[in-house]
């Protein structure tokens, strides 16, 4: 006989693959949960993923704001010695990726 406490797992479980099912594709958090579930991270206690998505989806901006710095900044080393930089402006290019 199931417990009010499995009953309650069960409805959660069901809102969340049902909620799992609707969110658009297009957007970057579908890619960062698609990673985060081929990592094993969510998706293995469904009832819990929504405790974690918030921080996991601040974590993934972090990482990707540390590596286009990382890569503006490589940019920024390579000076063709003209007028025009190229790479400046494909540094600015690369941070402004951030803004939007």
């Amino acid at each position: 006989m199931k417990t009010p406490e499995d009953e309650a797992f069960e409805e959660i479980e069901r809102i969340q693959r049902t909620r799992t099912r609707w969110v658009p594709v297009n957007k970057p958090q579908d890619e960062i949960t698609e990673m985060a579930m081929k990592c094993g991270l969510i998706g293995m206690r469904p009832h819990l993923d929504g405790i974690y998505m918030d921080a996991l989806l601040s974590f993934a901006k972090l990482v990707a704001a540390k590596e286009r710095e990382a890569c503006a900044r490589v940019c920024e080393e390579t000076d063709d010695g003209t007028p025009y930089n190229l790479a400046e402006e494909c540094a600015r290019n690369i941070r402004a990726r951030g803004q939007t």
